[in-house]
């Protein structure tokens, strides 16, 4: 059974960003300004809540439903950030998704990213038409003479 991270949010806001913890999603809303959109998660920690805002590169897994109200995820990278009044929010930068929902026996994680740990690369078959500035770029392995064809 996937574990979420008891006492998580409380590390976290004492300012503690090495873990990766497990936390659940409790909600999850699109805010809408002049220019820009962000999405909102509720997470948490089977004790405390927290909202999050959502980095720009990772409003995809909510939009093709990788990540849903209910389900587990790990935090990568994150950081707190502070408004202006005073107040906090959490800011996630990258995350994995765990494919289950919380109590469910069977748990994956699920990451866009290659393997070779790069944030920045991502796994072809994650592509979609949300994923803003991309470009595919290849390593040619064998190289064979070029074809000419004739209409």
């Amino acid at each position: 059974m996937m574990a979420i991270t008891v006492n998580a949010i409380a590390v976290i806001n004492a300012g503690n960003y090495k873990e990766k913890p497990y936390i659940g999603v409790l909600d999850i809303k699109l805010i809408t300004g002049k220019n820009v959109s962000n999405y909102y998660m509720l997470i948490y920690d089977s004790e405390l809540t927290r909202d999050t805002r959502l980095v720009d590169r990772l409003h995809y897994l909510v939009e093709i439903g990788r990540v849903v109200v209910g389900y587990v995820v790990r935090l990568i990278e994150y950081f707190l950030g502070l408004v202006r009044d005073g107040r906090s929010f959490l800011v996630v930068v990258d995350m994995d998704v765990i494919t289950c929902e919380i109590g469910t026996p069977k748990c994956e994680i699920e990451t866009p990213y290659c393997e070779i740990g790069n944030p920045h690369i991502i796994h072809i078959s994650s592509f979609n038409p949300y994923l803003p500035k991309w470009t595919i770029k290849a390593k040619v392995n064998a190289k064979r003479d070029v074809r000419r064809f004739i209409n």
